[in-house]
């Protein structure tokens, strides 16, 4: 069964991310970035929320972190429920104080903090007992979904002025996308540009959906498929196409547009996705 852009918040992340690159000078990739992105392994995967941003001002950092801490772990919840619950179904999932998220962390880990007198700035990495979450949405009779996809793979098409970029090393789309955390029901690959993807699909392929490209790209990563995404810088605004191809389904597609707002730097990435969730 095709996902239907299932991954719809890892395709808005990736989009967030891009946007923020497009918006910086292109800059080459790092080394330890080589590989390509992580998907997740195993149905417990998928009940960890991934560089959940926190950003918390009080009267003193000690404050700033001890909350920022607590709406860590509240906001990866969220992170969690939003991959295996219907978007019709969320507003029905009860509403847990703190303390009852909480008691659902298995635990945690923090990245990337930076603070001052009175502000705290961190990634949490939150990982949350799969059976307390079963019996959260059973207990309310709300439907949910945990069983891994295939993973795809994702092929980031940038065009920039009369040049048309993919597999380049200054490809800031390809590149945002290598660094977004999209574990899901549908796990996103992002491959590193070696000389076997370079073979696999070209960027004239990939604009076309070439069915037989996506199948030979696709069997290098052991993937159910392809997720295309073409953006296109336009003066102050990006409009980004997504187009799922998988073999013998039917294509999928889905378009975003945002205006990307120069002069943010990477910091003010984690901003950009939690604003696009969809």
């Amino acid at each position: 069964m095709g996902a239907n852009i299932l991954n719809r918040r890892g395709f808005a992340m990736g989009v967030g991310a891009g946007l923020a690159a497009i918006a910086l000078p292109a800059r080459p990739r790092p080394a330890a970035a080589a590989d390509a992105a992580p998907v997740a392994r195993s149905v417990d995967d998928i009940f960890v929320a991934v560089n959940v941003p926190v950003d918390i001002t009080a009267a003193t950092v000690t404050d700033a972190r001890e909350r920022g801490l607590v709406q860590g772990r509240v906001n990866g919840l969220r992170q969690v429920l939003e991959r295996l619950v219907g978007k019709d179904d969320l507003a029905s999932v009860p509403t847990l104080n703190s303390n009852q998220v909480i008691d659902m962390v298995r635990d945690f880990s923090i990245a990337n903090e930076r603070s001052s007198a009175v502000r705290y700035i961190a990634d949490l990495t939150v990982r949350f007992d799969p059976a307390a979450v079963r019996r959260l949405l059973r207990n309310a009779s709300i439907p949910f979904a945990e069983t891994l996809s295939k993973p795809l793979v994702v092929v980031p098409v940038m065009t920039e002025g009369a040049r048309t970029l993919l597999w380049e090393e200054n490809n800031a789309w390809r590149l945002a996308w290598s660094r977004v955390n999209a574990i899901g029901l549908v796990p996103l690959i992002v491959p590193p540009g070696e000389p076997k993807d370079i073979s696999a699909m070209t960027v004239d392929q990939a604009l076309a959906r070439d069915v037989g490209a996506v199948r030979g790209l696709a069997g290098v990563y052991d993937a159910g498929g392809a997720l295309i995404v073409v953006a296109t810088p336009s003066g102050p605004i990006v409009q980004a196409v997504a187009t799922e191809v998988r073999p013998g389904l039917p294509n999928q597609e889905y378009t975003r547009s945002q205006g990307a707002e120069g002069g943010r730097s990477e910091e003010h990435t984690s901003e950009l996705q939690s604003r696009l969730h969809l």
